[in-house]
């Protein structure tokens, strides 16, 4: 026996009002070491904040809200980033613990995970060398970073070079945001209404819910099934 379902949607009820929505998340993510760069990497910031706004920018614990982890924080982060800025100081490579063991050897080491985490994710990746510094060779590297130094970098110079490498560092960044996203966001300020409860097909529902909101034009097609009463 076919089980035919039929939907109605009153198109002229009044839809309720739209919530607020949800503001921006960072775009733009600065991973330093503080012994190794923090006054500078203060001004890199302040310099992409005055352009990009400070909601784009995401520079780990000036960023996160006081009581919470910052290792959920700065991975829910990563999961909205879509450019990673790596800056490099003199001391980088060879910051030691207190054991004298080079911090960079330590899996949990955190300079560590998040890098390795955006290369991962294919998460472009930009290294701004201050100063002297080079870009390590991939030998130097544990081999998760490997990949960091086959990645093009720029510089961060001193005055009077400062201004001419940090709108070269703007405008690299300006066109790896203007290249679309490859994963797609689910709006949440839209409401959900004159939608029918079928037992066992909420999952159906929340996804045809999403991708209506997500296309213009969206076809849907049903076919009668066959069941036991």
């Amino acid at each position: 026996m076919g089980l035919k379902t039929e939907v109605k949607i009153d198109q002229t009820a009044p839809s309720p009002p739209l919530s607020p929505a949800p503001p921006p998340m960072p775009s733009i993510s600065i991973s330093y070491r503080i012994s190794d760069s923090a006054d500078i990497t203060g001004r890199i910031r302040e310099r992409l904040v005055d352009y990009f706004g400070a909601e784009q920018i995401f520079r780990d614990v000036q960023s996160i809200p006081l009581g919470i982890d910052f290792r959920d924080n700065i991975n829910t982060e990563l999961d909205n980033c879509q450019v990673m800025v790596v800056v490099i100081g003199p001391t980088w490579l060879s910051v030691e613990d207190t054991d004298g063991d080079r911090r960079l050897e330590h899996p949990d080491d955190w300079v560590r995970r998040e890098i390795e985490t955006a290369l991962n994710r294919g998460i472009p990746v930009i290294p701004v060398l201050l100063g002297n510094a080079r870009l390590p060779k991939a030998e130097e590297l544990p081999e998760s970073l490997q990949a960091l130094a086959y990645r093009n970098s720029t510089t961060a110079r001193a005055d009077p070079d400062f201004d001419p490498d940090m709108a070269r560092l703007i405008k690299s960044l300006e066109a790896v945001l203007a290249e679309p996203s490859s994963t797609a966001s689910t709006p949440n300020n839209l409401p959900r209404s004159g939608a029918v409860e079928f037992v066992g097909r909420e999952t159906d529902l929340n996804n045809l819910h999403t991708q209506l909101h997500q296309s213009d034009c969206v076809a849907i097609t049903a076919l009668g099934g066959m069941g036991h009463w």
